[in-house]
Order: C-alpha cells, then structure tokens, then sequence
C-alpha cells in the first residue's frame, strides 16, 4: 500500500502578547510636551516683543537741549534729560554731552544728579563748562564746574543766600549781593564774579541807591576782551524801569548809556567782536526796540528799529562785526546797519522743521537748534550759508527701531491682540 510522504510540521508560533507596545504613547506624550513648549516659547517670545515695543514707545521721555557754543565755536555743549512719561513716576535724569560742530568727536562730561540744570557757558578757553540747578538753594547759589578733559567735576557753593547769577563771560560768573552801609541798611548792590581757578569771588563794583529806591542787576554781558561789562539795571529793583551801564575794568569807571526803556519787560544785550561796541534789544511785550552804542567818551545809542507784534529778539553780534543777528523764536534774521532792515536767514517754513532753543555759533555761519522728526527729538546743526540740517545722531537709534520690521511686527502683534481681546487698538504712531 502506498502512503503519502508525511508533511512538515506547521512552524511554531509564540503566543499573542497581551500588553500593546508603550511606544506611540511615549511619542504622543512627547509631541504634546514639544507643543507645550513651543506654545510657550512662542507666548513668552511675543510677550518680549511687546514689552521691547512697549518700552520704545512708553519708556522715558528723552531730549537733548540748551545747545551752547564754545568760545571758539568748534564744539557744542548740550543735555541730555530723560523725563519720565508719567508724572510723579521716577525722577529726572540728565547728562552733560559734548560734541564736534557736526556730530564727531562726542563725549559724555558727566552724569548729573537728578533734577534740571541749566548750561551757563564754556570758561578758560573751553576748558570747563559751568551748570546750575534750576532748584533755588536756601543756602545759596551753587555752580557744577565740569571739565572737558573728561576728568570730571566738583560743585561750588556760597553760603550767602542774598546772591545770585546775573550772567557769565568767557572766563568767570557774575552775582550780584546786597551791599549794606556800616550801620547795616542796604545802600546798594554790588558786582562780584567767580572763576573756576580761583578760591572765591572778588568785588567788582558796587552801585549805590537810595533806601526808598533799591537796585537790581538784572544781567551782566562781558565784551570778548573781558574789559567792559554792559550791566543792565532796574530801579526801582521791583518794577522800575531798565537802563544800561557800561563798567570799565582796568579804568574803574561806571558809565551811563542813558539806554532807559520804562516799559521793557526784557533787555538782551551783546558785544561786538572788537570789543567797542553794544546792542542791545528790548522787548515791551507789544513791540521791540533795538538799539546801538558805539565806542566813545559819550556812549549815546542810536535807535535802530521798533517792531510791532510781540517780538522778543535776541541780539547776537558775529565776530566778523559787519553785522547783527536777531533771534526771534524759530527765525533768524539779518540786520543791517545801513538800511535799517532785516532779512530772513532761517525760518521753519523752509526747514520741514520747527526749531527750539537757537544757539548761533561765535562767527554766526552756523545755528544748532533742537526739533522733533517724528515721535524722535534730536540736535541739528545748519549752516545759514546753505544746506541742510544735518542731525547730531542721537534719536537715530530709537528712530531706527521704530523703522525695523521687528517693530511693525510687534505694531501687527498687539493690533491683533488687542482686536481678539475686544480691548481698544493701540493708537497708531
């Protein structure tokens, strides 16, 4: 009988694992931490971008003033300050810059204590810059004497309380103080300066007045030579009307220039380059007159022009002497001697600008003034030749944030937050 040839046996086969491989579970748990961090980083990484653009456009206030020419009028001093936006909130801040004419060489001078100072001017051949703080002292006046070497600065203090700052030349600073006679009334004031290098101040001159009709210095304008100080006076010191005295150093003598402007509410004065002649302009609130004193034994002025509206001009003789330049607000005009009438040299029509704080440079070719671009403030030097103002480069850092893409991401990122919350969009800026 034939058998079949026997088959191979099936192949064995391990049982079914009852426990389902943990694999996918650790991936899913994996993926959803991935997600978890990514959602996380992405609202952590949105919310620094929000506080970056929060603190560009709600940060502090920054501003760069009280432009001032050296003597020499290569370089410029000016502030920084930076005011907080919320009143009330923090303190103000300043700091003392120094820069080149057109941006170069800035330094930084110092760093203020808070509150604001203003700039009195540059002393000893630009070797020092003198500040006061605008906060009265009951103690008395006191000075912030910086050097530019970058060496740093002190503060100078007077213990009398009667004297204040009437004005600076280009090597010290001007006070005046009540003069008393030996039984101790008042019998006048008196004429004092300061320079950086010396120990005190010195006497300079004392105006008497009667008992019933007290004097007051009102500013004090030193010649380039430093010999004549053009002293503006009021008398009676309260509202009494301004006149001008000329005070010769090395002669000792104190002249009358039978300047006397009954109604001025303002007298600005400057020297010519050569030292031997005044302007001066007086401001009536309603009107200006201008006036000129030449050089003489007789220093008689001679009324030059009287202008209606309320203009308020700010004389500044050039060193080059064939001309006097006015400063009225946001212009600069050009007087002339001869024809008795002005020409406009600056004016913010022309500029796409709107100038504040015009500081005309000693030779009068240049105006540094401070204007706003935008949101951004900065410092601009002009040459009234020609050209145009070019910026000091300060506002361009926050001016070129503002322009990045980062920032018009960060502008889209809370318009839509803003629109998904239901709150109100930002303001556009």
């Amino acid at each position: 009988m034939n058998q079949s040839p026997l088959s191979s046996p099936p192949p064995e086969t391990k049982p079914p694992d009852p426990s389902p491989p943990a694999r996918p579970l650790r991936d899913l748990a994996w993926a959803a931490g991935f997600l978890a961090l990514l959602c996380g980083l992405s609202v952590a990484g949105y919310h620094a971008l929000l506080v970056w653009k929060a603190g560009i456009d709600t940060g502090s206030e920054i501003s760069y003033e009280q432009p001032t020419w050296s003597s020499q009028g290569s370089h410029l001093a000016y502030l920084r300050v930076e005011t907080p936006t919320v009143p009330g909130k923090g303190t103000i801040h300043s700091q003392l810059w120094a820069s080149g004419r057109f941006g170069d060489h800035r330094q930084l001078l110092a760093e203020l204590p808070p509150g604001r100072f203003r700039i009195l001017g540059w002393l000893l051949d630009d070797t020092r810059v003198i500040l006061q703080p605008l906060e009265e002292s009951s103690e008395g006046p006191r000075f912030l004497d910086v050097a530019t070497d970058g060496s740093g600065g002190r503060w100078v203090r007077f213990s009398d309380s009667r004297m204040r700052v009437v004005g600076n030349g280009q090597r010290e600073v001007f006070l005046e103080r009540p003069h008393r006679n030996a039984d101790g009334h008042a019998s006048g004031v008196e004429l004092v300066q300061w320079c950086p290098d010396s120990s005190g101040f010195s006497p300079l001159v004392t105006i008497p007045s009667r008992a019933a009709e007290q004097v007051r210095i009102e500013s004090v304008a030193a010649a380039p030579d430093g010999q004549r100080l053009a002293v503006v006076l009021r008398v009676p010191a309260k509202d009494g009307p301004m006149g001008v005295w000329v005070f010769h150093r090395s002669r000792r003598t104190l002249t009358w220039t039978t300047i006397s402007v009954p109604e001025a509410r303002d007298l600005r004065l400057d020297w010519s380059g050569d030292s031997r002649s005044l302007v001066g302009a007086a401001w009536l609130g309603e009107s200006s007159e201008l006036y000129l004193v030449r050089d003489g034994p007789d220093p008689i002025p001679t009324r030059m022009r009287t202008s209606s509206g309320p203009l308020a001009f700010r004389p500044v003789w050039p060193r080059d002497g064939n001309r006097v330049l006015l400063l009225e607000n946001q212009r600069v005009l050009e007087f002339d001697f001869q024809t008795h009438r002005a020409r406009v040299l600056l004016a913010p029509q022309s500029l796409g600008l709107f100038p504040e704080e015009l500081a005309l440079s000693p030779l009068g070719s240049l105006v540094a003034f401070r204007a706003r671009e935008g949101p951004v403030e900065d410092l601009y030097v002009l040459d009234l030749h020609g050209g145009r103002p070019e910026p000091l480069g300060h506002g361009a850092a926050d001016l070129k944030a503002r322009r990045t893409l980062l920032y018009e991401i960060a502008a889209g990122l809370e318009f839509a937050v803003a629109h998904w919350s239901g709150r109100e969009p930002p303001a556009s800026r």
